[in-house]
């Protein structure tokens, strides 16, 4: 299925490829778009640690304009900062991905009653739950287990076996 918002921005993004080069991950004019910005001058501001790049009244996203010009299509949806940091344009740490995906990869969210991932405290039994999301987005119930360690082991080695191409471990390996 197409993405209609990527139809109606790649003009934007094939004229904005034309201006831009890249130099240690971050996009540089190599034509100045107004004489208010200097050649070879940074492009775009960091608005919410995502790096736009303005051309033609339109923001567009300095990583989805890299993708864009490595590959000649723009991602399909999301766009998965593998180290976290929605900033960076580098190609080994950007990959297309959808949008389950990305929230697999997502960290740990602050407030919660456990330590790990995908482990809460059950309080009905006064033990660790552990649980996951499957492939299909289904919540995966993984058992409850007295230590929150071994939860939290019981979270990851269900994740391995799925070979899910990218999550956040509580155990790196």
């Amino acid at each position: 299925m197409p993405n209609h918002k990527n139809e109606e921005l790649l003009p934007y993004y094939e004229k904005l490829a034309k201006m831009i080069y890249w130099k240690d991950d971050l996009p540089y004019w190599k034509v100045r778009p107004s004489t208010a910005i200097r050649l070879n001058a940074l492009a775009g501001n960091v608005d919410n640690n995502r790096r736009r790049i303005r051309i033609s009244g339109k923001n567009l996203l300095s990583y989805r304009l890299r993708i864009y010009m490595e590959t000649g299509s723009l991602p399909p949806e999301d766009v998965d900062h593998i180290n976290h940091d929605s900033e960076s344009c580098s190609l080994s740490e950007i990959t297309c991905a959808s949008s389950s995906d990305n929230n697999r990869n997502a960290r740990k969210r602050p407030g919660c009653s456990s330590d790990y991932i995908g482990v809460s405290w059950y309080t009905p039994r006064s033990k660790w739950k552990a649980s996951a999301r499957d492939l299909n987005g289904k919540k995966k119930y993984l058992g409850i287990h007295t230590s929150e360690i071994d939860a939290a082991r019981a979270r990851d080695s269900y994740l391995d076996s799925l070979d899910v191409l990218h999550f956040v471990r509580n155990f790196p390996k």
